[in-house]
């Protein structure tokens, strides 16, 4: 059994297709308070859909949506699996004026912060958008807030920096890219499969094909050969750390 731990359910023109008879569960990620409202609204409706709420942290100027979107995480926090897809820009700073940069990236720690106090008080796992040198702002206030549980979704950075998030208990999601990009490849050779759950971030293109959350099946196999590790081996570590992970049986 499969769970895609980060797809954003909302972009889709239809979700028909999504699950199949190997993938049983999907985790839809916000990024705004509009996106938040679909997204409970599909996971309502259809079985094996579950929720994240939260602002995605690339898009600076959905900020102003703070206490909109902490209010209805506090209406829907009985239904939501995680907040996320919270986080630090990086992305989006490139390019930016210095002063404009640091400007932006100043709101983002106030909102992320207000989000992991959020997370912390309501015992929600969050999920992360913490690249790079972001990494480490974001797990220092990981720890300040006491969050226990946390996924780095599509994470990239410095080896000093995955050490830290593993020996912390945090996971990373791995996701079709692996599957065309040898550096990113290669990073993913670093992750131990005890710290490692699948995902999709549909519809995210790859090489020109949406992505859908059948695809981390592909992902599972390219683990397994690459390691000589037995897939059904990987595919039932990596499920049980999905549970792990949203405190939860899927």
């Amino acid at each position: 059994m499969f769970i895609d731990v980060h797809c954003h359910i909302d972009q889709y023109d239809s979700i028909e297709g999504l699950l199949n008879e190997n993938v049983k569960a999907v985790i839809g990620a916000a990024t705004d308070y509009v996106s938040g409202e679909k997204i409970l609204g599909i996971c309502r409706k259809n079985e094996g859909f579950y929720a994240a709420l939260g602002i995605h942290p690339e898009y600076s100027g959905n900020f102003e949506q703070l206490e909109a979107v902490k209010k209805q995480i506090e209406d829907n926090k009985d239904e939501i699996v995680a907040i996320g897809e919270i986080g630090l820009p990086y992305y989006s700073l490139e390019g930016m004026d210095t002063l404009e940069a640091e400007t932006i990236y100043k709101k983002s720690l106030h909102v992320f912060e207000e989000f992991l106090s959020l997370a912390s008080r309501l015992q929600k796992p969050v999920v992360l958008h913490a690249i790079e040198a972001t990494a480490y702002d974001a797990l220092r206030l990981l720890e300040k807030h006491n969050i226990e549980s946390a996924l780095f979704h599509w994470f990239e950075g410095d080896d000093r920096a995955l050490s830290k998030l593993i020996e912390r208990g945090y996971y990373v999601s791995v996701g079709p890219e692996v599957l065309c990009n040898k550096a990113y490849d290669d990073f993913v050779d670093k992750v131990p499969l005890e710290n490692m759950v699948f995902e999709s971030d549909g519809p995210w293109e790859y090489e020109g094909e949406m992505g859908v959350p059948a695809m981390i099946q592909s992902v599972a196999r390219h683990i397994s050969k690459k390691r000589g590790i037995n897939p059904i081996c990987v595919e039932s570590l990596v499920y049980e750390n999905a549970c792990r992970l949203f405190r939860r049986f899927f």
